[in-house]
């Protein structure tokens, strides 16, 4: 008698085995909560029954306390260590459950189980946050918002990390610490420093676009339930035929997308910093099921060699007119987290959590980020990150990987490759599109073409929306040192000369101590 193989898969599911092996049928996502309606027997975090929760043992009524009280030793322990480090970007979040349901059929363009059919419906779960602030910083700060899901497929989790603007600050993640640095407090003084900001983005001309939406009405959404998000990487969708289109995912509220002025998102901050936390949470507990489209641009192989600049570059959009947005499925949010900790602050994702039939396109931002936020995660939460639930794929994960901080599942099993006593087996059915790349190893800049495209969003805005966005940017660069005022003025005059002189009129002297 002979035992069949088991699928071969990566950490987090995704098969590379040998496709008959144990894919879960009709299960959901393991993240149930049960409760009873009897009190259960309060016990130590190794199961000991406790006595008494409200009294330590002392010699005596005063004291001194006995090191030998476990339940007292293994309270203080545990609640030292209840804090994780919180993630450096995306810090603040909150985050819900929901489904997904395909409204177009995708079959020409992918094989991907998730667009299997029209109404196929995929449990999925979603974390919102804003980027560069703490945790404890208000919901309705001037920033980028991410928009995170998880969708639980029957092939393996697929990762959409997305942003709330259409493009990216820069093109090389070579760049992105200090991206990051200069939109976080100073080093020196812990404040935000209004200086730092200008000085890196005027000598990083590729942020234009980015900048725009950022000091425009775009800056600061009204909540999360209506935000618009947007995966901004190019993927490569392929069919079963193994013929490849690329494409751009982005997910559009169903309701209308609203964004709060400046002076209220400063009122809300005072009296209400959860502001979007809370929206968020009492519009599922209301039963006001917010909703999105998934929708996606599609872009030919012919297409993208006759792009004047990389198709895969971040900082810049596709053009809607030659590659036109279609609504491909609906995601419902309607259940909300029991465990905030749990299941929203232990989320994790990664860009390069994909499945077969969505594989990622050349793209060297995109290459850095499949690593890195993986990487993020095992520092902060551990090895065995996709083993906590919120995170665990519903198919059975088979690999040789094992030990490491908080191994969950582990059970004794062949643990090398390749073996012959019926361990988990790769599959070439799995193997990925080949394509060719070729080219000189070297550093390369990005499209030298950075400013058309903020051109065109600012000149179709609205009078009173360009007077708000030059009200937002003078207030930034008010804050900035005399010296650098200059230089990112020049910036706004290389978007247009209008934006530019809008905005110096309404720049303001600020206090010494206003600009470190």
């Amino acid at each position: 008698m002979t035992t069949k193989p088991a699928q071969l898969t990566t950490s987090d599911g995704a098969p590379v085995g040998d496709g008959s092996g144990c894919l879960t049928k009709g299960k959901c996502c393991p993240m149930s909560m049960c409760y009873s309606t009897e009190p259960a027997l309060l016990t130590t975090s190794f199961g000991a029954p406790v006595a008494d929760e409200s009294r330590s043992l002392t010699v005596g009524k005063c004291g001194p306390a006995l090191m030998s009280d476990t339940v007292l030793m293994d309270n203080l322990a545990h609640f030292n260590r209840e804090r994780i480090p919180e993630r450096v970007v995306h810090a603040k979040g909150t985050g819900a459950y929901g489904i997904f349901e395909v409204t177009r059929d995708m079959t020409n363009l992918t094989k991907a189980s998730m667009f299997s059919e029209i109404g196929q419906k995929t449990k999925v779960f979603v974390r919102f946050s804003t980027t560069s602030p703490s945790k404890g910083s208000a919901d309705t700060v001037r920033d980028i918002r991410g928009l995170s899901a998880k969708f639980y497929t029957k092939e393996a989790n697929v990762d959409m990390a997305c942003i709330s603007t259409p493009a990216f600050f820069v093109c090389d993640a070579m760049k992105f610490p200090s991206l990051n640095h200069a939109m976080k407090p100073d080093p020196k003084t812990n404040l935000i420093n209004d200086s730092n900001l200008w000085d890196f983005m005027t000598l990083n001309n590729e942020s234009a676009l980015a900048m725009m939406h950022l000091y425009s009405d775009d800056g600061i959404p009204d909540g999360y339930t209506t935000l618009e998000a947007y995966a901004c990487h190019a993927f490569r969708l392929v069919n079963a035929a193994g013929e490849h289109t690329y494409c751009k995912f982005q997910f559009t509220p169903v309701e209308e997308e609203r964004f709060l002025a400046t002076d209220e998102a400063i009122r809300l901050a005072g009296v209400d910093p959860d502001y979007a936390t809370r929206d968020l949470y009492c519009s599922i507990k209301n039963g006001n099921f917010p909703q999105w489209r998934l929708e996606m641009q599609l872009m030919t192989q012919e297409q993208s060699e006759a792009m004047p600049c990389c198709f895969t570059d971040i900082t810049r959009e596709w053009d809607e007119e030659q590659h036109p947005l279609m609504e491909i499925g609906i995601l419902t949010l309607n259940e909300n987290p029991k465990n905030h900790f749990k299941e929203v602050e232990q989320a994790a994702f990664c860009p390069g959590n994909l499945c077969p039939g969505i594989e990622a396109a050349p793209d060297k931002a995109f290459d850095a980020r499949a690593f890195a936020y993986a990487d993020a995660q095992r520092a902060r939460l551990g090895p065995n990150f996709a083993q906590l639930e919120v995170n665990r794929p519903i198919v059975c994960v088979n690999n040789y990987q094992q030990d490491g901080l908080m191994t969950f599942d582990q059970v004794g099993k062949t643990n090398y490759f390749p073996n012959s006593t019926g361990g988990p087996q790769p599959n070439p059915k799995y193997k990925q599109t080949v394509y060719k790349a070729c080219g000189d190893v070297d550093r390369y800049d990005c499209c030298e073409d950075h400013f058309s495209q903020p051109r065109a969003f600012y000149n179709a805005m609205e009078e009173d929306h360009k007077n708000r966005t030059a009200q937002n940017f003078a207030d930034s660069i008010s804050r900035a040192r005399p010296e650098i005022q200059p230089r990112a003025l020049d910036y706004l005059n290389s978007i247009d000369p209008d934006l530019m002189e809008r905005t110096a009129r309404l720049v303001t002297e600020i206090p010494e101590c206003g600009a470190p």
